[in-house]
């Protein structure tokens, strides 16, 4: 199975990339970081629009990197790199010292990354990993929530002191 994602957003987001390498090369570091990270979110923004994803913050657009990363041969390797795409451009975009040698890196991964999300080989899947992954944490906050409204329910009107007197229940 080959990518879903038109051509167009492909060549869209190449472009940017190109206009990066370009403000790279005339020493605009600042630049190069905004266009690289508008590369990949703008990829990452036209497969959520085709797919009827949320990509309104920075959350959906990492649950739709995972997603994508699980539909090609090496999910870990397309995670790792967009994390350190995004890490490297950002940190560099925010004014730390790392110098020339960050921002490259980091376009150089962007655009490894594009070539990884577009390869994808496996189907679609039909349950987004990403949303698993968060149902499951709803659902540890809502048990965590009944814990504490059954703590408040047993200990109403109970002084701290009073609670450290009673046994512990095994």
């Amino acid at each position: 199975m080959t990518s879903t994602t038109s051509p167009k957003c492909l060549e869209a987001s190449l472009r940017i990339l190109d206009d990066a390498q370009k403000r790279f090369e005339e020493g605009d570091l600042y630049g190069a970081c905004e266009k690289g990270i508008e590369a990949m979110h703008g990829y990452l923004k036209a497969v959520a629009e085709e797919r009827g994803w949320a990509s309104a913050s920075e959350y959906d657009l990492y649950d739709i990197s995972t997603d994508l990363a699980f539909e090609t041969d090496d999910p870990k390797n397309a995670i790792t790199l967009h994390m350190a795409a995004e890490g490297g451009l950002a940190i560099a975009f925010n004014g730390e010292q790392h110098g020339r040698w960050m921002v490259e890196g980091g376009l150089r991964e962007v655009r490894d990354l594009l070539s990884i999300w577009e390869s994808r080989n496996k189907p679609q899947r039909k349950v987004r990993l990403s949303q698993i992954s968060r149902e499951r944490q709803r659902k540890w906050n809502l048990e965590q929530r009944e814990k504490s409204e059954d703590f408040k329910k047993r200990y109403k009107g109970v002084s701290l002191f009073e609670r450290y007197l009673e046994p512990l229940d095994e």
